[in-house]
Order: structure tokens, then C-alpha cells, then sequence
């Protein structure tokens, strides 16, 4: 692993793990990240030709197995680690989910697990989601919920808040998806 001192100080923390492929599996194994895993690949399960567009899907996506899904992730060195684990099955771009780099109306499905905490402007990653999401298209998003728990280990891992369930209605409105 890298030295933290070496590291440029906006570089994120967790970019010294993705080369350890003992990070993935522990992170891959949590029990909140298998739920979540599993709960949404219930969903999607049912549309096996539906392109899947996943926004932020780091070292873990949520959706595993299928040529038809687009890994989206700020972090290349998070994509090229992922991209090595999963034998290069799916497409691979390296992409800021408040701009993604898709035509209007470009994908059936979208997950987002677990990403709009860590954007500053959740607002407008929202808006692009439903920018790229087709009419009759599918979003998947989970966050972290309940303020009042706000604490270090949030600050540690760079969210920016977490959500009321009623706050996280309206945004998505406000993005143009439809509950």
C-alpha cells in the first residue's frame, strides 16, 4: 500500500485500498452491502435484456453477471480493479455521476447504491439519472438514512449527509423520476 504522506491531499483516502484484493472481499461481504446486493438483483432479475447503467459503482457494484450493465465510477483505479475481479464482463467508464457521458433516454435501468451521500450536488447527479433514464426505465436508489445519526465514521468515509426518507422523495422528484 502507499504511504498516506506520499498521496496528494485531495486524493481520497480509500484509493490505497483498491489494490487489495482482501479489501474487496471483506468490503463484499459486509452484511449491509449483501442485502442491498441482493434486494435490488430481485428487482432486475425479471429483464435480462435491459441495459443497466450503475452510477458509482466503485470497487463492489451491486449487479454482477451481465454482459448488458455499464460500471460508471469517478475513480479509474477503482474501475481497473473492478474491472480485473469481474474477468472484464460488462462496459467500463470512468465518469462524474453529476455529468454522465450518455445521451438522453440511454439506459432501461439504473442503480445507484449508496453513491448521492458523497456528491456534493445530489441534485443534479438526480438530474442526470433521470436525464439518461429512459420514460418507462427503472432507478434503483438506496442511501443512508436518518440525520440524526450523522457521525465520524460518515465524515471518515467523505458523506456529505444522510437522508429523511421524505427529503430523499422529494429530491428524487425534483430530478424528474417518478415514485
Amino acid at each position: 500500500m502507499t504511504d498516506l504522506k506520499d498521496k496528494h491531499p485531495n486524493e481520497k483516502r480509500f484509493e490505497d485500498f483498491f489494490m487489495e484484493d482482501k479489501y474487496v472481499a471483506i468490503k463484499n461481504h459486509l452484511y449491509n452491502y449483501q442485502l442491498r446486493r441482493r434486494a435490488i438483483n430481485g428487482r432486475i432479475s425479471d429483464a435480462p435484456d435491459d441495459m443497466i447503467l450503475e452510477v458509482g459503482s466503485g470497487l463492489s457494484p451491486i449487479v454482477i453477471g451481465r454482459d448488458k450493465i455499464i460500471y460508471s465510477e469517478l475513480s479509474f483505479r477503482a474501475l481497473q480493479t473492478l474491472k480485473r475481479l469481474n474477468n472484464d464482463q460488462g462496459h467500463y467508464v470512468v465518469a462524474d455521476g453529476t455529468r454522465l457521458p450518455f445521451k438522453d433516454d440511454a439506459v432501461d435501468r439504473i442503480v445507484c447504491s449508496e453513491v448521492l451521500e458523497h456528491v456534493e450536488r445530489d441534485d443534479v447527479a438526480l438530474e442526470e439519472i433521470g436525464r439518461v433514464l429512459k420514460t418507462e426505465g427503472i432507478a434503483y436508489v438506496t442511501v443512508p438514512c436518518q440525520p440524526f445519526y450523522f457521525a465520524s465514521d460518515d465524515r471518515f468515509v467523505a458523506h456529505f449527509r444522510r437522508y429523511a426518507v421524505e427529503d430523499m422523495r422529494a429530491k428524487m422528484k425534483g430530478g424528474g423520476l417518478n415514485l
